[in-house]
């Protein structure tokens, strides 16, 4: 994916003034996360939209060509104040008040139900959902499962540690069985959730993979591929979910870096993959389960599709369906 040349002069510590350094355990797999997604957003910036109103950055006003088909014709770049971070519960939860935007923490398992009110009213902005799997895939599993289908556009990172983290060492929905915890010494007695799976079966209309673990003995940049991932996610038109291997060295022994590194291999060196192909998708996400712990990393599905605001024929924030600009604020004042 090619960058403005402009871009290539936005620094880093344009989304790290003035926030809060991180408090999490050392060696953390949220802090690579925490990189991945402030050197995407780098990436992406576009210098123009500076000092400018949000709505001016708005996908369908400047429509440019960009490449690979992941960027969406209609995406023009980001900039601090055209983005929303929203965290939701567990260790990675606190990655708000890590980076420059404008952020919002909301209760556990509530995360996407913010997300999607803000973007139906608000598409100018560039809406970025941050959370553990237990917060995702357990008490907002029913969130999870039903969002795709509105057709809204957000991007959701979801932490899968196989571990609560932050509640000290319990089983979550991803720890694999038999891993033993202080709530389950003889072993897990349940399978683990394949979140890849249920993300196809749901909708979700960009799914990814990550793990961030260093370079492979096959050369392989893990944060590279990452990076990569992370902005094909944040420009596609529509619900974009990507799931992070990430690990957690006080609670989870079992996955550290070394394990990912033995275990990480990207789609493109398992052979021909479509990412339009549903069935495709669904199979690669089950090569954990089936193939010696192969974890396959990178785009696992991609389709486009009648977005929410496609449908109600929304080309400008607040302007719907044909109303004009006092009408569509009157109309939102009756419920405010």
């Amino acid at each position: 994916m090619s960058t403005n040349p402009d871009q290539t002069a936005i620094p880093l510590k344009l989304y790290k003034e003035g926030t809060a350094d991180p408090q999490w355990c050392p060696g953390c797999g949220d802090f690579a996360a925490l990189s991945v997604y402030t050197e995407a957003l780098r990436d992406l910036t576009n210098p123009e939209l500076f000092n400018k109103p949000s709505w001016e950055a708005y996908r369908s006003v400047k429509p440019i060509d960009t490449p690979d088909g992941y960027c969406q014709k209609t995406f023009i770049g980001v900039a601090p104040h055209t983005i929303v971070t929203d965290g939701g519960i567990g260790c990675m939860g606190q990655f708000p008040q890590y980076v420059n935007t404008n952020a919002v923490k909301m209760p556990h398992g509530r995360l996407l139900p913010f997300a999607a009110g803000l973007n139906a009213m608000r598409p100018d902005l560039t809406i970025f959902g941050v959370g553990g799997d237990g917060d995702a895939f357990a008490i907002g599993a029913a969130h999870m499962i039903n969002f795709p289908g509105w057709g809204l556009n957000i991007t959701y990172l979801v932490a899968n540690n196989r571990v609560y983290g932050l509640t000290k060492g319990q089983t979550a929905p991803g720890s694999p069985r038999g891993m033993v915890t202080k709530g389950t010494p003889y072993g897990a007695p349940r399978y683990p959730l394949n979140f890849a799976r249920i993300a196809v079966s749901c909708g979700w209309t960009f799914i990814g993979r990550i793990a961030v673990c260093g370079k492979t003995k096959d050369g392989f940049d893990t944060k590279r591929q990452a990076v990569e991932v992370m902005k094909k996610a944040l420009v596609h038109r529509g619900p974009s979910i990507i799931i992070d291997e990430s690990e957690c060295p006080t609670y989870n022994k079992e996955m550290t870096p070394e394990y990912l590194r033995e275990h990480v291999m990207p789609v493109e060196a398992l052979g021909a993959h479509d990412p339009t192909d549903e069935n495709a998708a669904y199979r690669l996400a089950g090569l954990e389960e089936k193939e010696g712990n192969i974890i396959p990393t990178g785009v696992y599905y991609h389709i486009e599709r009648e977005t929410f605001h496609e449908r109600l024929d929304i080309i400008e924030p607040l302007l719907i369906a044909g109303r004009n600009r006092e009408e569509a604020e009157k109309l939102l004042t009756m419920f405010a």
